[in-house]
């Protein structure tokens, strides 16, 4: 219905690469130390809305006269995107028929400078199918490069 609570998406996206949470994975999928050069950590984040909708005590706050204590989502995952870049991990933004500017500007913010081109940031704005497959096609290829691929990013 319009509400996307893309700050839990985004912390789940940490979650899953961050070290800290080794024992809830397993041995065999646990995640590598952020210090480990024979491992490129990387979260593709992936949204078709705005990070829009957060919750307090449990429940959606638009539903109830109660503010999230942690702040907005956008702000949320605007922060967690932050701390994983802090920790060395790549973060690629993907914002699927995305037109309003704020949601466009989370994912910008969120987005890693390539390594290959300093000046350039790793987001994609595709509006089709075969848009989405070029943008997963150039991450692959930057990945398998080195990140030393071309940019889609606007």
């Amino acid at each position: 219905n319009g509400s996307t609570p893309g700050h839990i998406g985004t912390q789940w996206a940490w979650n899953m690469l961050s070290p800290k949470w080794a024992g809830v994975w397993g041995t065999a999928s646990a995640p590598a130390a952020y210090d480990d050069k024979t491992v490129m950590k990387v979260a593709i984040l992936m949204t078709d809305g705005e990070y829009n909708l957060q919750f307090c005590k449990g429940v959606d706050d638009n539903s109830m006269n109660c503010s999230d204590p942690n702040g907005t989502s956008t702000n949320q995952a605007r922060a967690f995107c932050e701390s994983m870049k802090a920790q060395g991990i790549t973060v690629y933004t993907i914002g699927f028929q995305i037109n309003v500017q704020s949601a466009r500007d989370t994912l910008v913010q969120c987005a890693s400078y390539s390594k290959s081109d300093p000046t350039k940031k790793l987001y994609y704005f595709p509006y089709s199918s075969d848009d989405i497959k070029a943008a997963f096609a150039d991450i692959g290829n930057q990945l398998k490069a080195g990140q030393s691929g071309v940019m889609l990013g606007q």
